[in-house]
């Protein structure tokens, strides 16, 4: 269900910002939606017996570095 979830919420900003935007923008925009939901899932899916909302998230230096060395890996791209 949540990949229904990501893949539907993808194609429609997909699908809305390439009318507005054009085709390259859009496709951008759709592989961000994408990475964002699969980070915020990643979140949820950590501790099935902990919200994602409490400190114990915090607890996980590994988990919590990998999502920050993603972005600084994408910047350089997103910058070009």
């Amino acid at each position: 269900m949540a990949g229904l979830d990501m893949g539907g919420g993808t194609l429609a900003v997909i699908a809305w910002s390439s009318n507005t935007y054009g085709e390259a923008v859009a496709r951008t925009m759709g592989l961000i939606t994408f990475s964002i939901s699969n980070l915020a899932f990643s979140f949820a899916t950590k501790d099935e017996r902990h919200s994602m909302f409490s400190l114990d998230v915090l607890g996980d230096r590994p988990f919590d570095e990998a999502p920050s060395e993603v972005v600084l890996a994408g910047a350089p791209a997103g910058a070009a």
